[in-house]
């Protein structure tokens, strides 16, 4: 129902709610204008590419009873998820843009979707190129090569803000298709 705050993602959000990809924030509220947490997008993503794994092991800081649990759970069995190198993975706190892009490029290297590129071809437009982090970089590089990121109508690419569920959820959809 509230899908009119950001009409440009309605038949992505639509198409992911669907096909079991993307939660509901309550009945009829898909919030596509909030930052995304990176539980809900560890479970966007790992939905989105069909992946299963052991989930056995999983970080402390993750409730067994959150929704993104089983998917947190599986990334991190598989590499995909990192963490932020003490055992817990944040999972409420938004993500940002740069970290997506590289936890994407991650998974799709895993089914073998996406590859390297060069890093001055694909990013050397984007104005505020010179702010990605260094362990970014290449795989940003790999996201905007791969058409699945396209960086913003000014010439940004904005890698340190978060990202919004509408986002997260175009993305999502370019995967996922």
């Amino acid at each position: 129902d509230d899908m009119a705050e950001a009409d440009w993602a309605q038949t992505a959000v639509e198409m992911l709610y669907a096909g079991g990809i993307v939660n509901n924030k309550g009945a009829g509220v898909f919030a596509p204008n909030t930052n995304i947490t990176r539980g809900d997008f560890a479970m966007f993503l790992i939905r989105a590419l069909g992946l299963t794994a052991d989930t056995s092991d999983q970080f402390d800081d993750v409730d067994p009873n959150a929704e993104y649990a089983k998917e947190v759970a599986i990334g991190k069995a598989l590499g995909i998820l990192k963490g932020s190198g003490d055992g817990t993975y944040n999972p409420e706190e938004p993500i940002s843009r740069q970290d997506l892009m590289v936890i994407c490029a991650r998974g799709l290297r895993h089914i073998g979707r996406i590859a390297t590129a060069n890093v001055d071809a694909a990013l050397g437009n984007f104005t505020d190129r010179g702010i990605i982090a260094d362990y970014a970089i290449e795989d940003i590089a790999a996201m905007v090569s791969a058409k699945i990121v396209s960086g913003n109508p000014d010439l940004t690419i904005n890698p340190l803000g978060n990202t919004t569920r509408a986002e997260a959820a175009v993305i999502m959809d370019r995967i996922a298709h």
